[in-house]
């Protein structure tokens, strides 16, 4: 096959790779792709063999389909030809020889873009490099060689960042940048913004820094430790970062810290008889002897950590692998149900030594993550509404494709036939303007108010109500509120026609709720004192779960409410 060959000084930039000062670029196809090589050597040496490398590279091609092989083959055939300062780049994947002079590598761009993430210029040299993308992740490997980064990125595409992580990290020499636009920047590579010493459960005195694009923890003048934390509140989020810890030193992930209640730790241990991915908690909660076998000393370890439940389930992976996977039993006392994330420096650590921590990003997740749906949860809506009867407005009710939509006017609520007295809920719902409405639980059968005789949960308008009525809402009047005693602790309700979810926990007198991941509150019933109705204790202990509309004339659209993913499961 003939290729047309373009010389050309090199400074332009080509797909990934930055053009190197003085080199000369040729450019051809394999396969059906634009190829394109730079190489360092005499233009009279370097145009046959780049001839012979396109050439030897569509061969290859043709033989078995990678692309991969098929630039390994090119750069092989830039050697046998003398022209080892050369990179060979086609499509995604990119195969590096020797570096050009003067330079650490062949400059080479990783990352997409992809918002919270940073564009890299990597020096490369013999090695491989390829890119995919695989719904929602964008990723970058770096091997040995061509060959070998286009078929660890295909089974990071297919595997998942997980195992695909556990899969990279196993091969020698091998790297992975990962973007998952799901995530979200914790700390901006440069400063401490965002992130305080103060608010959590162990304050102290340890000395925090930004080096090189890192936080570094180190103890302070008298060998204290402290943490650091979010100024930010989380309840249910997979947190990733990237660990190195200085041998010996003492340190930790952070989760759920308040100062009046306990979270818990992922203990980061890198002492002698210390322990890494074990579960702490002012004692131990599980111990892990064998993690640390496998964390990386003197380098880089990838850390993630899930935490869901209202009583906490935390999940550790390190370098891809699971090291950890630890419930809390239900109804364990003492524990906060969202607090700060922190990492730490232990007090009495060797002044020299210190712990750093980078691309630090969290994911924020349903309270309950993917758990409904398996076993023991019902799914309350059908076509038929077979689980409901209906209370007061007796028309207008439909399901559409899965979603059961409210009439846009009138007053009633659907009921559920069951009763259900200790259960977890979750539904999504979204509303239309100055819908008024509300979820019902344990509500009584015998003709009283379901908000008192139980409790309501509200849905509200918040954005319009106040406006439009001229009235003032009360704060246990806004969405989210335990109606006529708690308001929500946050205001989370997204806006008008955005789905919303609701998760809710009621087990005995202890009430929790979130709002689109969101803790609005966790309380004993018992212990409040209602603004209306009457004490908690008085009201029914089990009853029916209820969905009301209390619509005025001016509710906008043909629906007032839309409920869809109506899942429970009895305690």
């Amino acid at each position: 096959m003939t290729h047309r060959l373009l010389t050309v000084l090199a400074l332009v930039l080509f797909g990934a790779v930055s053009a190197a000062q003085g080199a000369l670029t040729f450019s051809g196809t394999i396969g059906d792709g634009a190829a394109k090589i730079q190489v360092h050597a005499d233009a009279n040496l370097a145009a046959p063999a780049c001839q012979a490398a396109f050439e030897a590279a569509e061969a290859a091609f043709r033989a078995d389909g990678k692309l991969g092989a098929a630039c390994d083959k090119a750069l092989a055939t830039l050697r046998a030809h003398g022209c080892g300062q050369a990179i060979v780049e086609c499509g995604l994947v990119v195969a590096a020889g020797d570096a050009p002079p003067n330079a650490p590598g062949w400059m080479t761009r990783v990352g997409f873009g992809t918002p919270g993430y940073r564009m890299m210029m990597l020096p490369i040299a013999n090695q491989g490099l390829a890119r995919a993308a695989a719904d929602p992740l964008r990723l970058t490997v770096t091997a040995a060689s061509a060959e070998q980064a286009a078929a660890l990125a295909r089974d990071v595409a297919t595997l998942g960042r997980r195992a695909g992580r556990a899969k990279v990290e196993a091969t020698e020499g091998a790297r992975l940048y990962l973007e998952d636009p799901r995530f979200r920047p914790l700390f901006d590579g440069r400063t401490l913004a965002g992130w305080t010493t103060k608010g959590g459960r162990y304050d102290g005195e340890a000395v925090w820094t930004v080096e090189r694009g890192a936080i570094v923890g180190r103890t302070g003048p008298n060998g204290e430790g402290g943490l650091l934390y979010t100024e930010e509140t989380f309840t249910s989020f997979v947190l990733e970062l990237d660990v190195k810890i200085e041998h010996p030193f003492d340190s930790g992930i952070f989760v759920r810290m308040v100062p009046d209640l306990k979270g818990a730790q992922v203990t980061l241990d890198y002492r002698e008889g210390g322990e890494i991915g074990g579960i702490y908690s002012e004692g131990w909660l599980e111990h892990n002897p064998d993690a640390k076998a496998a964390f990386r000393a003197d380098a880089w370890n990838h850390f993630e950590v899930r935490c869901t439940g209202f009583d906490f389930r935390i999940e550790a992976w390190m370098n891809g692998e699971k090291i950890a996977d630890y419930a809390l039993p239900p109804g364990s006392p003492g524990y906060a149900t969202a607090g700060l994330i922190g990492v730490q420096v232990h007090g009495g650590n060797p002044g020299e030594k210190a712990a750093y921590f980078r691309n630090v990003r969290v994911r924020e997740l349903s309270v309950f993550g993917d758990a409904y749906g398996g076993e023991g949860w019902t799914d309350l809506v059908d076509d038929e509404l077979s689980a409901w009867e209906k209370h007061g407005q007796q028309q207008g009710y439909r399901v559409v494709d899965g979603e059961l939509l409210f009439p846009p006017v009138g007053d009633g609520h659907l009921a559920t036939k069951e009763d259900y007295q200790d259960f977890q809920l979750r539904l999504d719902f979204k509303h239309s303007r100055m819908a008024n409405g509300g979820l019902f639980l344990r509500a009584a059968r015998d003709g009283s108010n379901p908000a008192f005789s139980g409790c309501e949960v509200q849905i509200l308008d918040d954005f319009n109500w106040e406006a439009v009525t001229g009235h003032k809402l009360k704060p246990w009047q806004f969405t989210g509120s335990l109606y006529g005693s708690v308001p929500p602790r946050v205001a989370a309700l997204r806006p008008i026609g955005e789905w919303n979810t609701y998760e809710v926990l009621y087990r005995g007198s202890r009430l929790a709720v979130a709002l689109n991941g969101k803790l609005l509150y966790d309380v004993n019933t018992h212990a409040l004192e209602p603004e209306q109705g009457a004490p908690f204790a008085e009201r029914a202990p089990a009853g029916f779960l209820g969905l009301q509309h209390h619509s005025p004339d001016h509710v906008e659209g043909d629906a007032s409410f839309w409920y869809r993913n109506v899942w429970i499961r009895r305690l």
